[in-house]
């Protein structure tokens, strides 16, 4: 795992970020999660994907990455998370895509 040394520097980082630069380096954070292969991997990129969701053209693909990470988080018995993640995936979809 990456993590800042300290929790101020990483509030500093990212007051120092736009709105704009946060989602890239969010998305670009969650592809490389995507990259490895382990089921916690697909957690990971959720969570950086979903806060990157403006800059996601492929809404599907979240919405069963979101999916996977929901069942990740069902099986340590973690609900309210995998609630979440099903909530994001929803989200994710625009109108009639919800029932693809």
């Amino acid at each position: 795992d990456y993590q800042f040394g300290h929790d101020k520097i990483q509030y500093v980082f990212q007051n120092l970020m736009n709105k704009e630069e946060k989602e890239k380096l969010h998305l670009a954070i969650g592809q490389k999660f995507l990259n490895n292969s382990s089921k916690n991997s697909n957690h990971q990129a959720a969570v950086h994907l979903n806060r990157a969701l403006a800059a996601i053209e492929d809404r599907v693909k979240l919405a069963k990455i979101n999916l996977e990470a929901s069942k990740y988080c069902e099986q340590k018995s973690a609900y309210s998370s995998s609630a979440l993640f099903l909530q994001n995936g929803l989200k994710s979809l625009d109108g009639d895509q919800k029932w693809v």
